[in-house]
Formats: C-alpha cells, structure tokens, sequence
C-alpha cells in the first residue's frame, strides 16, 4: 500500500506523466540491487501503460483498499499466463499497450485429431529455423497443422497473420493478399516492411503451389528485412529458400480400431449423425475406407459426410467402384495419391444431382466469400429460394463452408474444391460465361455500397471490403482480355469515395492504364483520377499537381469531366493549396452534381466552408460564409454518416478560428466515430483531436493521439497520414523547449503543410531561425530526412521523458505554458 502511494504521489510531482507499474512479491537481493521474477513482472507491467498512468498487478490491488478499475486480463512479454491488471484512480486512458498482439488466425469450429505430435514438431523447428515449411498432398490438412501451430505460438507473437494465397489467381497478387491480411491500404514492399518493423511477427502463408515462386521471393523478402520475422508455409513442393526446414505432413494414421483416420472419420459423421456409432465389424470398414482415401483428411469428411445415409460398408463398396489404387515407383504413388483425393471429389459430385453440381461449378467464380445475393447473381435460372436451397444442401455435402466475414453471413470453399469446382467449369466451356455474370453483379453492388457510403450508413465500406478477393478475380479476367472498360468500370466508381473508405485498389489503376489502348480511351481521365489517389497516399506530393491537370485536360477534352474526376481535382487543389482553383471547382462541382443526390450536394457545401475558414495563405482571414449555419444544421441530421461527420469536422474548423478549443476537441471525437478506420475523413479528424489537445495545452494526450495516427497509418500503409503527427510532435516539443529535435522532426516534414497547421509550422519555422545557425539547421534536417516516423517517435517519447523529474505542474493541470 505504501507503494502505491508513492506511486499516485509522484505522479502529482513529476513534470511529464511517465509510465507506472507496482507488484508484490519476492526479490532476490545482490550487489546493492534486486532481481528476480517479481521486477520483471513489474517492469511488464509498466510497459502495458501509458504516460500518467498507474498500473497493479492483482497482487498489488488486493492490498489497496478500493480506488481502482479493473482493465481485465492481459498477455504480458515473457509470461505464460494472463496477467489482471488494474489501473490506480479513474482517469481514462487508451488500451493497455500490451494490447498490441494482433491475431489474423482464422478460427477453427471443428476439433484437429490425431496431430498433437505433428504440431508440436513445427513449432518445435519453428524455434531454430526462420522459414518452416508443410508440404504435402493437396487435402492432407497442411492448412489445419499450420493454424494449430501457430494459434498455440500467438502469445508469443507481437503480431500473427494468416495469408490465404488460395485467394489470389496469379504472382503478382501475392505481396498485395500480404498486405491485405496485415490491414494495409498500400501493400507495398515498403509498406509491409514498415507493419513488421521491430516486430515479433508470424506470418502463415498458406496454399502457395500456384504461386510458388512469387511466394518464395516474398518469403525472401520479409526474411531479409526483418530479423523478427518467421515465416510458416503450406505448399505442395518447397519454396526452396535458403535456410527453409521442410516438414512433410502425412496422411493419418488408419491403422487399428484407435487409429487417429478411424477416429477423425467417426467425429466428423457425428456431426451429421449425432447418433452414429461403430460396432466391432464396422471399425474393419472404416479402417479400410481410410487407408483407400490415404488417410487425407478432406477425403475422409467428405466420405463421414456420407454418414446420415449411407452406411460403412455401402461407403467402401463406392470407393471400390471408383478406386484402382496404383502401387509402384515413388513418382507413380505420388501421382496416384493425387488421383485418389481428386476421385474422392469425383465421388462427392457424382452424389449431387444435376442442379447441385450446376451450383457447385458455377460458384466457383468467387474467388473469396459469397453472400447469397452474390451466389443468386451467378447462378442463372434459380429462384432466391432454389438458391437458398442449393448452398444449403452444398454445406451439409461439406463442399461449402459458411462463416461470418466482417459482420455478413458468408459462404466460401476449400482451395482444393474450389480448384476442382472451377475445373469442372473450365471442361464444360463455362467459365467465361459466368465470370460476366460476377461482374455484373460486382458492379451493382460496388455502386450500390458506395452510394451507401455516400448517402447512408458507412457500412458501405465494409460491403465494399468482402468483396475484394472477388473484385480481384474479375478484375483479372477483364485484363487477361485486355478489356479496358470491363476492367475499369469495376474500380472507377471507387474514385469518389476514397475519403470514406479504406484503399483496398492501390495500384490497380496502373494495372489498366497499361493495357494497349487505355491511353486515349474514354476511360483514362477517370483511371488518372485513381492513380492521383495512390500517389496521395504514397505521398508523393510532388506529383500530384502533374496528374491532375493531366487528368482534368483529358476529361475535358473528351467525354466529360465526372463525378469522380472533379471531386479528386477538387481535392488535390485544396491538399495542394490553391484556394482559388478548389473554390471555382467546388462550384462547378455543385453546379454539375449538387442534384445527384444528398450526399453530392453535401460534399460540395463540405469544400466550400472548409477552403473559406481555413485558407492555404497563413496571412489571410478565416471567413464565415453566410450559409455557414444553416448548411450545418442540415449536414448534423442528415442521414448519410459521411455527411453528419463533415459537419461535425466543419464546427470543429469552425470552433479553431474561434478559438474554442474545447469545442474543437469535441467535435473532432465525434467525427473519428463517424468515420471508417483507415479512411481519409478519420485521419483528418483524429489529427484534428491531436491538434485540439494540443492547443489545450494538454501535451501527453496530444502525443498519445498522434501516436495513434502514426500507428493506424503504419497499419494502412498511408504514408500521407504520417505527416500530421510528426508535426504535432514538433508543437509539443517547441512548447518543451527541445530545440534540437524539433529541428530534427521538421527535415521529415514538407516545406510547408497545406491544410491544417501552417501558421503553427510557419511558427516553428521562425523560431528554429532564431534559436539555430542555418549550418546547424541543416544538420538536424538532414538527420531527421533520413530517419523513419517511428524513429522519430522514440525520438518525441526520449524528449518528453526527460522532464519527468522537474516541476511539470502546468502540464498536468492543463495549462498552456507557452
């Protein structure tokens, strides 16, 4: 108890909040210090918190008599099981740092039987070796071995990411599913590098025989950049990658009546039969339907799929029928084994009947997950309740899985059916035919989910992300037939709502522009639209003034300026400063789309308050236009989420000019509710709650918030949303006095920023002057160029840390010191 007082006392007499933990227990005391597992844990703990924040072990609390709050149980860095942690009084904080672990790791709904062993030796190798790899047959539950692993290594993980390569159709998609699973907008090598920086990260690639050499330069890639990587594979054949450990994954074992095949077969038929049970006689038949099947466990719950209606030994006399298993050289075997999971599937679609097999081919175009509005567009000739009824009937057969994907009821297949399915599709002279119907259906329902975006619930944006892997598969066929308009109208409509969305299409733009005849087509405005996105967030600002009068000469030349192209040369004008240019087209814009519909009309009343009350001229005044209030109080009721956080943005732009900070503060939260994680309207608000914090003078909230930003952009690969932050750091840093690293974070800024902040920076700006010789400005900006954000944030945690032991009493009572 004592302390724990110690600890609240010192918080009240520090400068800078700082970080800090007690526990109780036992310490080894030598040489004039202490050791011992209690420090370490303490020290754990400690690092779970944030700047002002006391934190307990359960322990600890049980001694402290109230005046504390519960913040659960937590996995701490060198502990095996879960620590509760308590936090001393009731200030609200962010979550615990130790909350950093990520998990992508599907979760599985059914038991794994017989691999204890198996797994254990992965991660066993795991250990030693930097890139372990499953190889096996297709079916033999490589996949399955890979999730038990690497679920069982998560606490030891900072970050674990399962990549389903059976989603991707060719090579060069495989550093962008990468990029997918680890949440990036931008799937850069760059970017991925950046997600993984300073990492203990697991990354599961799985299914990579189609893309296997793609897979290996990636695997390369990842190794090299980062000492903390560990990569485990599933493939058919090995990546053949210095340093990889091989581990092949057998069948099951389905030898005697406790034979882990016998034992999977029988789980598996309970789950149709919940009845079902083996006599002496029955255990034989299994046992030899198993060693036919090669103990491959996909083979064997399709056949204990069977189970409801046909018995063991009307099962083995099917595999007879359809079996001839071939013995020989190991060549001949390993073609053989490959044969018999194929004619296991050969077996289960001969059972459908004639619409169950047109359903099982024909679905095989989703390239990911499917809801049934997706699987009633590409079946042609079915009611919505034949539908229903046919993937209903296609998951009890096991030959479709149904899962909830970000928030929807969806249906997906195994690879290896899938791969089957489409084979099956490709042989009948199908394939084209259906892949035109996914398009159609793609393109309504990307039109339908961004004017949802626009118009209504944001949960547009994650209709919009479910469907990507289909969009891709689409997208891939329509550049395969160097078709520039088919492949162009599934990603143009997205050119409209990048500010509500997170970018899942970067590149994709390029992808067609480099198709003969892009160039000069009706489409190439709308395309450069797509690209000046990219280059945004890429941050190549310099590039952007290029693209967009290239792509407004284009439009304006040919068919028309559209929604999208104007609405992103809008944008660029105003990112780029030119008040003028964006106030004329936020006019145009109003004049030509204003009528499309609410959310159209709202986006221009948006520009035109927001170039008016922040100017890009730091010397001329905010303005208040007329409509001002009116035009709020429509946005704040309007029914499109988008719009009502637009007018929560402009009253916090507005409540600036005011000087009403608090205002300000409260309005930018609400537009960070209001908006998508990872899109350009939630950078720009939580940006705006860091600037609100500062400006209160409430220095640590206003670091912890731009560390937020700095972390969500890392996770988006959105170096634009990097910017903000550092220039944050900077204020903050200025008001401490630390001249020599806020010269150091402003040679990473821009010259000058072009929305927000460019008094403030101007202000930095003269100050360095004053304070610096150039020679040692330069200097420091020269060091800072070079160094990445995160750096920079060590940088702005060490600065702000060396206050923690003077009087700091006007920070903590949130005055502004300056």
């Amino acid at each position: 108890a004592g302390a724990v007082a110690a600890a609240s006392a010192a918080q009240q007499e520090i400068e800078l909040p700082v970080r800090m933990g007690v526990h109780t227990g036992d310490a080894e005391e030598r040489d004039g210090d202490f050791y011992g597992m209690t420090l370490n844990r303490c020290a754990r703990i400690m690092d779970a918190g944030h700047g002002g924040q006391v934190l307990l072990s359960s322990v600890t609390a049980e001694l402290v008599d109230g005046g504390v709050v519960d913040l659960g149980e937590h996995m701490l860095k060198g502990v095996k099981e879960p620590e509760r942690i308590l936090q001393l009084g009731t200030e609200t904080f962010p979550a615990l740092r130790v909350a950093t672990r990520k998990s992508a790791v599907p979760v599985v709904l059914t038991s794994l039987v017989g691999r204890d062993e198996l797994v254990g030796q992965v991660i066993e190798w795991l250990a030693t070796a930097r890139l372990v790899t499953l190889v096996g047959v297709g079916g033999v539950g490589k996949t399955r071995v890979a999730l038990a692993a690497a679920e069982r290594l998560e606490s030891d993980q900072d970050l674990t990411v399962f990549v389903p390569l059976n989603e991707v159709s060719d090579e060069e998609e495989v550093l962008p599913a990468l990029g997918r699973a680890l949440g990036l907008t931008a799937p850069t090598l760059d970017a991925v590098a950046i997600a993984l920086s300073s990492r203990r990260a697991l990354i599961v690639l799985d299914n990579c025989e189609h893309v296997i050499d793609a897979a290996a330069d990636l695997v390369e890639e990842l190794l090299a950049a980062s000492e903390t990587v560990t990569v485990l594979a599933t493939s058919r054949e090995g990546l053949t990658v210095d340093g990889e450990q091989l581990v092949a994954v057998p069948g099951l074992d389905g030898s005697g009546d406790d034979a882990a095949a016998v034992a999977l077969f029988v789980d598996r038929a309970r789950n149709v039969a919940a009845s079902f049970e083996l006599d002496a006689g029955d255990v034989t038949i299994v046992a030899e339907i198993c060693r036919r099947l090669d103990g491959l466990p996909l083979a064997i719950e399709l056949a204990a799929a069977r189970a409801n209606v046909l018995a063991p030994r009307e099962l083995l006399q099917r595999l007879d029928e359809r079996f001839d298993v071939l013995t020989g050289g190991r060549r001949r075997r390993s073609r053989d084994r490959q044969k018999t999971l194929r004619e296991t599937v050969d077996w289960s679609y001969d059972l459908l009947d004639d619409d169950e097999r047109h359903a099982f081919e024909q679905l095989s175009v989703f390239a990911g997950s499917f809801g049934l509005e997706g699987a009633e567009a590409v079946l042609d000739g079915f009611s919505a309740a034949d539908v229903l009824d046919l993937i209903e009937s296609l998951v009890s057969k096991s030959l479709l899985n149904a899962a909830v994907v970000d928030g929807f009821h969806r249906y997906r297949y195994l690879e290896t059916i899938r791969s089957y399915a489409e084979e099956r599709l490709d042989a009948n002279g199908s394939t084209a035919e259906v892949v035109d119907r996914l398009h159609g259906y793609l393109v309504a329902e990307i039109g339908g989910a961004i004017d949802q975006v626009h118009n209504g619930p944001l949960s547009g944006a994650d209709r919009l992300r479910v469907e990507i892997p289909n969009l891709r598969r689409a997208f891939d066929h329509a550049l395969a037939l160097g078709d520039v308009k088919r492949a162009g109208s599934l990603i143009i409509p997205f050119a409209g709502a990048r500010s509500a969305i997170d970018w899942r299409i970067h590149g994709w733009a390029d992808e067609v522009l480099a198709i003969p005849g892009a160039v000069g087509s009706p489409y190439e405005a709308e395309l450069l639209s797509l690209r000046s996105i990219d280059v945004w967030l890429d941050n190549r600002f310099g590039e952007l003034r290029e693209i967009a009068d290239e792509m407004m000469r284009v439009a304006e030349s040919g068919p028309g300026v559209s929604f999208g192209v104007l609405l992103n040369a809008m944008t660029v004008s105003h990112l780029l400063g030119d008040d003028a240019r964006a106030s004329e087209l936020a006019e145009r814009f109003g004049n030509e789309f204003g009528k499309v519909s609410t959310g159209v009309a709202g986006r221009e009343t948006w520009f035109r308050h927001i170039v008016a009350l922040l100017p890009s001229d730091p010397d001329a005044p905010s303005v208040v236009r007329d409509d001002l209030r009116d035009d709020l109080a429509s946005l704040h009721i309007s029914e499109s989420e988008l719009l009502r956080g637009n007018a929560a943005f402009l009253t916090m732009i507005w409540a600036y000019t005011r000087g009403d900070f608090e205002e300000m503060r409260e309005q930018s939260d609400r537009a960070v509710q209001l908006g998508v994680v990872g899109s350009g309207n939630w950078f720009g608000a939580l940006q705006a709650h860091a600037w609100s914090q500062y400006e209160l003078g409430r220095f640590p909230e206003a670091i912890r918030t731009a560390d937020e930003d700095i972390e969500q952009a890392y996770r988006h690969g959105d170096r634009s949303a990097m910017i903000v932050p550092l220039a944050i750091y900077a204020m903050v840093l200025k008001a401490l006095g630390e001249l020599d690293t806020v010269a150091i974070i402003r040679g990473r800024l821009p010259r000058r920023l072009t929305v927000l902040m460019i008094r403030e920076l101007a202000e930095i700006d003269r100050w360095l002057a004053s304070e610096l010789p150039a020679d040692r400005r330069l200097e420091l900006a020269s060091i800072g160029a070079q160094m990445d954000p995160r750096e920079l944030q060590a940088l702005v945690h060490e600065a702000a840390a060396r206050y923690a032991s003077a009087p700091f009493g006007p920070y903590l009572e949130n005055q502004d010191p300056r």
